[in-house]
């Protein structure tokens, strides 16, 4: 499973990471866009 992320506010990117877990399909991660890079955050 290949998903694109999603921009969902200007700088802020939702990727649906998938897992291999029965009854879980993804997981939300978010990529932050800032002066120093990227920023990847794990809500969980």
């Amino acid at each position: 499973m290949t998903e694109t992320p999603i921009e969902v506010a200007e700088g802020v990117h939702l990727i649906r990471l998938p897992v291999p877990l029965h009854g879980l399909t993804s997981v939300n991660v978010y990529a932050i866009e800032g002066d120093d890079g990227i920023t990847m955050i794990d809500g969980g």
